[in-house]
């Protein structure tokens, strides 16, 4: 992928032509089990290990389910360069065959970085919000009051989704997800997270994902299918040497967690 300079609000055209990009078979499942289950509202995970394309994936859904049909996106990350790979993964999809009834929509970039926005410019006639979740939180009364408000339905898009048992994480989640309650629009309200890592091992964390995430893992696939696939390299280990025993930091349960990377902690 090409680098491309993101300017922090504007509008993106769809693109003529045919898309060149073709997704994996297992990007393809996952697309197909999140059609299943956004026929009722959720909160769910997409699990696929680092390089399988969580972000593409992703992209290619919500562009067909919710820009394509005039809902809104707002998606979140802890960092800005997770930031700005969305809006790159955003441009370089909108293609005709995911959005075949908009020619172009708008977006807003919102972080603590001099290139990205601020909360305080966000409008109700924003599309998707691509935003960094310390930004939202410090201004928080915009998010709502100048856009969510305003929102009949919503995404809502956690990346790197096992950061969201942090408390700055939560807050921004329920805060949004009240104002619907408050509407009597709890039904239009969706939430996807993205992870390569559903757990966390943290004793006073534990639990707490599934609670973020209720409805659990939508789709996962292993790393071993990817590489065996030959979509993803086999990684080559070295032992490394060190004082300390990971054996006595993990339980049992985290333990048999990282075997089965199938459940939520």
């Amino acid at each position: 992928m090409k680098t491309v300079q993101v300017e922090y609000s504007g509008q993106i055209q769809v693109n003529a032509g045919r898309n060149p990009r073709e997704l994996y078979l297992h990007q393809s499942e996952a697309i197909k089990a999140l059609d299943q289950k956004n026929k009722s509202p959720f909160e769910g995970l997409l699990v696929l290990p680092t390089g399988g394309g969580k972000t593409l994936t992703a992209v290619y859904w919500l562009l067909r389910n919710f820009i394509d049909q005039r809902k809104k996106v707002l998606w979140i990350a802890h960092r800005h360069e997770l930031l700005d790979q969305a809006f790159e993964t955003l441009k370089f999809s909108a293609y005709p065959s995911l959005l075949s009834d908009v020619e172009r929509f708008r977006y807003r970039v919102i972080s603590g970085h001099p290139k990205h926005d601020r909360p305080v410019n966000i409008r109700a006639t924003d599309d998707i919000i691509i935003a960094s979740k310390d930004s939202l939180n410090t201004g928080l009364n915009y998010l709502l009051d100048n856009w969510v408000k305003h929102s009949d339905a919503i995404l809502l898009v956690v990346d790197e989704a096992h950061h969201a048992t942090a408390k700055t994480f939560r807050k921004l989640i329920n805060d949004i997800k009240q104002n619907f309650e408050a509407r009597g629009k709890a039904n239009s309200f969706r939430m996807l997270g993205l992870t390569a890592t559903p757990f966390r091992t943290d004793e006073t964390e534990q639990g707490l994902l599934k609670k973020v995430f209720p409805d659990d893992i939508i789709f996962s696939e292993h790393l071993k299918t990817l590489i065996n696939r030959g979509i993803l390299a086999e990684p080559i280990f070295e032992n490394l040497e060190t004082e300390l025993n990971f054996y006595q930091e993990l339980t049992d349960r985290d333990i048999k967690a990282v075997e089965a990377f199938d459940k939520l902690a």
